[in-house]
């Protein structure tokens, strides 16, 4: 009934505010092309532009005063990114890891997303498609095949793009149908039984009505080979289909609904041994083959949504309305952890009953629905003001299963089952103020006051592997959870940027940001799951530079920043009692920061050759972490930040070369460095994430009109183990391993 009741809510609201465009008369007038790269300018070797709205109007990326890493269509295709993981090897300080099929975790200068189990826990990255903020994860559906391009910003962004983006944002924009006829697809073979397709057709309906349909499917086999089953894991088998619909009854008027669907498949995820502790079995000698849990595990996605997105250029400014639906549902289950499931008996250390089997299962069934306004004005005044009001409505049901099995402990097995509920309703009223002092200097100045309700209920149910299930430290075989609350701030940015030169832009900002708390609703105290933990913030100094040099053959872009962070949110990992198994809880710490450069650069030496690169140094610290959790003391003060490498840099560089007649063929390559991290804020040696690399080759070949081409390619080509999370449990350190060396040969076409 929920369900039925916003999406008619939803539905109701899209025809309320589509119906202000039924005044003005009708005209035949086609609408402006969408923001593209400057093509023009890469035909002539020079560094191409990108036209953003980070700042929720039309400018070039660098013109901007934020750090942003922005990828024309054109640029994801040629660097070979296919998926949102892809991107974290092109964008400084950011991280992307994953733990469990759908359930992915975005974090930018050190800011994440503490508990991504928890149905009331927010990112501090907020994701966006086509201006519409996606709350959960597994509800992005990020279709590559047609897309324009992607923006990420990085730094808190509260006060434009609203709530959890105290870290930063990325926004996905796919490419809007209009008046020209536009096809194309591709399809993909390759190692693993690696088998892609997609296509797309967008035109014109009628006047001033346009369309557009694009279709995709990505398969491949499992990455690991579980012995016990005798069976490959961690395949994929996805379905994806969109469109959009465009109607531009006026030259003022703008109305695009978006809609999209996705369907996938796949087993569970794949953890080994990673370092050997007393109760543990030895790592495998093939980390990507050995014996599992005696069953795979799934990971099972269905999302489906879309949005109604209105721009209205009236007398008094600028309108623009996002309206967005959706829903999903994520069934997970990472079976197999440890090496040799065994039934419980004692340790053996050398034996056949020396392994550990613990099994995470996630089931979410959520949706959300969004509203927002907002009000720019309009025409070449040196004054500029932007007005808004955001609505965020989210439940979220989630069932939480852990199966297992410690041998060490002389038959201690068993299931724990907790069932939850969280729902959000989210409300801010925001603005931003800009002057030009002078026609090189400019003032901005922002605030966004923000009031987050959030309500959880909790039962569990069957026999936990912590110190059991209690009510005020008395033990219970069940207990019904409930808490409520509200949580409120006000967020302001100030900015100078100053145009130094026509190609040299400078820029100073000070913001703040804000991530709502929530309550830890897989909890096996009472008193502990209504206990919420509190909103963290943060205040970013930044400063940068963005400079286009040598007549526009090379670009660099740098930023310097410090964060001061307040109760940040974090996962901290402790004995469930004395002595026992580590439990993950969130808790804030009390003061951190964070401090670093970034830089990104492009130089276009001559026409056909291209390098390009970034680079990010982080020094992050603890300063003030003392506290009891659970009736655990804990005092992490001088520790590191979780999930923050101190370096991460990647190098790239394109060849072109003419072939004769109307042929040409591009060879590329990229290498990215990770340096290691923590993987949790206790900073465990067992928990040190080691080293990653990634080395990227391709070679392209096709005509000059790039109507078509064939491009063989291959990622990751050292094979290198690259580990996204670490764990340990009893002595042992468990790891989920990265993809393997992929390759493969791609066919492109183009009407």
């Amino acid at each position: 009934m929920m369900k039925r009741g916003m999406a008619s809510a939803w539905l109701a609201s899209s025809a309320l505010v589509t119906g202000l465009w039924a005044a003005p008369a009708f005209a035949q007038q086609q609408p402006a092309p969408a923001p593209a790269a400057d093509t023009a300018a890469a035909d002539q070797g020079q560094v191409a532009d990108i036209v953003v709205t980070a700042t929720r109007r039309e400018e070039s990326a660098q013109r901007v005063p934020v750090a942003i890493t922005a990828l024309s269509g054109a640029d994801l295709r040629a660097r070979g990114i296919s998926n949102t993981d892809d991107l974290k090897f092109q964008v400084p300080g950011l991280q992307i890891y994953s733990s469990q099929v759908g359930v992915t975790n975005y974090t930018i200068r050190g800011l994440g997303n503490a508990n991504n189990r928890s149905a009331t826990a927010d990112g501090a990255v907020g994701v966006f498609v086509n201006e519409a903020y996606i709350g959960r994860s597994f509800l992005v559906n990020t279709d590559f095949m047609d897309i324009e391009r992607v923006e990420v910003l990085r730094g808190p962004q509260g006060t434009l793009f609203g709530r959890n983006t105290i870290g930063g944002a990325i926004s996905f924009y796919s490419t809007k149908p209009g008046p020209e006829t536009r096809a194309g697809g591709e399809v993909t073979v390759g190692n693993y039984n690696s088998r892609d397709a997609g296509a797309y057709v967008s035109g014109q309906l009628a006047e001033n009505v346009y369309a557009k349909v694009a279709f995709t499917t990505r398969n491949h086999d499992g990455y690991n080979f579980n012995t016990t089953t005798q069976t490959a894991i961690e395949d994929q088998r996805m379905t994806g289909v969109s469109a959009a619909l465009r109607v531009t009854p006026t030259s003022d008027l703008d109305i695009t609904l978006n809609l999209d669907t996705t369907v996938q498949r796949g087993t569970g995820s794949w953890w080994i041994d990673w370092v050997r502790g007393p109760y543990s079995g030895a790592p495998y000698a093939n980390p990507r083959r050995g014996n599992g849990a005696n069953d795979n595990g799934f990971g099972n996605v269905n999302n489906t949504g879309g949005s109604l997105n209105i721009n209205w250029n009236t007398p008094i400014g600028n309108l623009t309305s996002v309206t967005a639906y959706r829903e999903g549902k994520l069934d997970s289950r990472s079976p197999s952890t440890g090496t040799m499931p065994a039934p419980p008996g004692p340790p053996d250390v050398n034996g056949p009953l020396s392994g550990i089997l613990f099994t995470q299962e996630d089931d979410y069934r959520t949706h959300q629905y969004s509203q927002e306004l907002r009000l720019a004005s309009s025409g070449t005044s040196a004054f500029k003001w932007l007005l808004g009001a955001y609505y965020y409505h989210e439940r979220s049901n989630h069932t939480a299963i852990v199966d297992y099995q410690f041998n060490n402990y002389y038959g201690y097995a068993g299931r724990a089952r907790y069932d939850s509920t969280g729902t959000t309703d989210a409300f801010a009223l925001f603005g931003n103020l800009s002057y030009n002092i002078t026609d090189k200097l400019k003032l901005q100045a922002g605030l966004r006051w923000s009031s987050d309700h959030k309500a959880f209920t909790e039962t569990p149910t069957g026999q936990s592997y912590g110190a059991g299930f209690t009510v005020n430290g008395v033990h219970v075989a069940t207990f019904n959870a409930a808490g409520k609350r509200t949580f409120q701030a006000a967020t302001p940015s100030f900015t100078i940027n100053y145009q130094a030169a026509p190609s040299v832009f400078l820029y100073a900002t000070v913001s703040q940001g804000f991530k709502s708390g929530g309550f830890n609703d897989v909890s096996d105290e009472k008193a502990a799951a209504e206990t919420a933990y509190l909103p963290e913030k943060v205040w970013n100094y930044e400063a940068g530079f963005k400079a286009d040099l040598f007549g526009h053959h090379a670009r660099l872009n740098l930023s310097v920043f410090r964060l001061n962070y307040t109760n940040l949110q974090v996962s901290e990992v402790i004995p469930a009692y004395l002595n026992g198994p580590n439990i993950v809880v969130t808790a804030n710490a009390g003061k951190t920061h964070n401090q670093g450069v970034e830089a990104e650069f492009q130089v276009n030496p001559v026409r056909g050759l291209q390098f390009y690169g970034n680079f990010s140094y982080q020094e992050s610290n603890v300063d003030e972490l003392s506290m009891v959790v659970s009736g655990v003391a804990i005092n992490q003060s001088g520790h590191k930040l979780p999930l923050v490498p101190k370096t991460k840099w990647m190098l790239g560089s394109a060849y072109t070369l003419g072939l004769g007649g109307t042929m040409e063929a591009t060879l590329r390559g990229a290498y990215s460095k990770t340096s290691s991290y923590y993987g949790y804020i206790t900073n465990n040696p067992l928990e040190l994430v080691p080293p990653q690399s990634n080395l990227t080759a391709s070679l392209l070949l096709g005509p000059h009109n790039g109507r078509w081409n064939i491009e063989l390619w291959g990622k990751n080509l050292e094979n290198k183990l690259n580990i996204s999370q670490l764990f340990q449990i009893f002595g042992a350190s468990y790891a989920k391993v990265g993809v393997p060396r992929t390759y493969g040969v791609t066919a492109r076409f183009k009407l």
